[in-house]
């Protein structure tokens, strides 16, 4: 019997926070497998998963800390393959990687220009452009974080077709420094990202980063459904079951992803 995900982000969403609330989701069966497949992935990165404020703390390394498009896409086929999960999830994992592949194109196409040739309240770095093109700059996590929700998807038996989200996705406030240089909140692949996939997105509630490009490229492989916020009262059920992916950050306010696992099928509000 298939189940139904719902995501709550209003604390934004990380690649680590979503394989925290899905890990949180698993039986100990589904536990083990996740173990195992971990330690035959050991020579592309680790993850750890800890338990802290009721959820799941993950920590991510990759042994690269910038891939090659075509380096990312080989690693991903291969981690995949060696994980033999089935189509649908295989084809989530992809489209994960190319979404973020697309964001970071359009980034050097469009942004890093026109940041570089005229004044702005956004600063760039000073390195080769050029010879970054084509790189996933941010990979030390890229790859796991895009293959792991696939292979907890597929043994959680979600649905893939029928993915829920209560909108708005918030992304925080101020400004955040990276390898491209210093831009406003959200970075400019995460709004591409975001509004590519037309999904609904806020500033706040705090002045930090919440939500990062591969948390956004996950919900646009996802392609979820909106749901109003009153419309959950399935989650007081006793079928249901709540997953919280604590993240890194130590804010003022619990910094939570929520995921719900139901075998009743929401009703979306779109």
């Amino acid at each position: 019997m298939p189940f139904f995900l719902i995501v709550h982000p209003k604390m934004g969403i990380a690649g680590d926070m979503f394989i925290g609330a899905l890990f949180s989701l698993t039986s100990p069966k589904i536990a083990q497998a996740v173990e195992n497949i971990l330690q035959e992935l050991k020579t592309y990165g680790t993850i750890e998963f800890s338990r802290r404020e009721g959820g799941i703390e993950v920590t991510t390394q990759f042994q690269e800390s910038h891939l090659h498009f075509h380096e990312a896409r080989t690693l991903l086929a291969q981690i995949l393959e060696k994980s033999q999960i089935s189509t649908p999830y295989q084809i989530f994992a992809k489209n994960t990687l190319e979404t973020l592949i697309r964001a970071e194109t359009y980034v050097h196409t469009n942004v890093i220009p026109q940041m570089s040739n005229a004044k702005s309240t956004y600063t760039t770095t000073e390195h080769n452009h050029t010879h970054h093109n084509g790189t996933l700059h941010e990979a030390a996590d890229i790859i796991l974080d895009t293959f792991l929700p696939a292979f907890l998807l597929y043994n959680l038996n979600i649905d893939l077709s029928n993915v829920f989200y209560i909108p708005p996705i918030y992304v925080g406030d101020g400004k955040i420094t990276f390898s491209h240089g210093t831009f406003d909140v959200p970075a400019p692949a995460t709004k591409y990202i975001l509004e590519e996939a037309k999904l609904e997105y806020r500033k706040g509630p705090v002045p930090v980063e919440l939500t990062t490009p591969t948390g956004a490229a996950l919900m646009a492989a996802l392609n979820p459904k909106p749901l109003k916020i009153d419309h959950i009262e399935f989650s007081q059920s006793p079928n249901v079951k709540k997953g919280i992916g604590v993240g890194h950050k130590k804010l003022s306010v619990p910094n939570h992803l929520i995921c719900y696992l139901t075998s009743k099928k929401p009703i979306s509000t779109d």
